[in-house]
């Protein structure tokens, strides 16, 4: 009895996949694979929902096939003793993204050690941390009006050890958009904030290790407040997801705090 795990989207999306594939590995004893299956059995995103509602599955199939999103927090948060201690019997595990650029096929392969635990020279240690998503989100409109953002650092007292973590701007909006936000704080706190852009795991882990961390419409940044055992208080965007119902996410941690992102 195997579960498959399908490359679909980018790291945070396949973190989230992980962790619903793992309830069901531990829940009815089955392996795990990232190996090509027969689909003989797909659990969407509504059957993961039913399931989450405590709606049992009988019968299950000798094979599940997991290509959806599941980015959820009541199941995850009741059940995260459960997925950690799984996480760490299993480090050599590992994810695969569709792609560096979301389906672009040039897939991307993380295990579940590098996932759980930094490298002990790591350095990169922020009190609190800011992250903001452009790129591909600014391409679908997706990203959050930088306003709000703004807004929700009015209700936060920066420090000086803190940064933004960012995909590296590559365009004139991306470059005014982080210049608001560097502006913003040097008037405010007259601190200059760093900026770190970087390859993915050092800026997850960058985020993980925060004392603070305000979370974007990234699903990374929600991976890393949920396996952070660092981050005292997350800041989380009010959403309302427009991509049906793969997602309830609203708190990774119990100590999160909502901030407008618009109407």
């Amino acid at each position: 009895m195997t579960v498959y795990f399908f490359p679909r989207g980018r790291l945070g999306n396949a973190i989230f996949r992980y962790f619903a594939c793992s309830l069901f590995c531990i829940s009815y004893k089955q392996d795990y694979s990232v190996t090509h299956s027969s689909r003989d059995c797909s659990v969407s995103d509504d059957i993961f929902i039913q399931w989450m509602n405590v709606v049992p599955i009988y019968n299950v199939p000798a094979n599940l096939f997991f290509a959806g999103y599941y980015q959820h927090d009541k199941i995850y948060k009741e059940r995260k003793g459960d997925l950690i201690e799984y996480m760490n019997n299993h480090l050599d595990h590992f994810v695969l993204t569709d792609g560096v650029i979301a389906g672009d096929g040039n897939l991307e392969q993380f295990f579940i050690r590098d996932l759980l635990y930094e490298p002990v020279s790591f350095s990169k240690i922020y009190d609190l941390v800011i992250h903001v998503r452009l790129d591909d989100h600014v391409t679908h409109g997706f990203n959050i009006s930088v306003e709000y953002i703004l807004e929700a650092l009015e209700r936060i007292t920066i420090v000086e050890k803190s940064c933004i973590v960012v995909q590296k701007p590559t365009t004139d909006f991306e470059r005014e958009y982080l210049r608001s936000i560097v502006d913003f704080v040097f008037v405010k706190y007259g601190i200059r904030i760093s900026v770190e852009s970087n390859d993915t795991l050092t800026d997850y882990y960058i985020m993980k290790n925060a004392r603070i961390l305000v979370c974007s419409m990234s699903t990374l940044s929600w991976a890393a407040a949920f396996l952070s055992d660092k981050i005292e208080k997350c800041y989380f965007p009010d959403h309302s997801m427009p991509h049906g119902p793969h997602c309830s996410m609203k708190a990774p941690i119990d100590n999160t705090e909502l901030y407008s992102i618009g109407p």
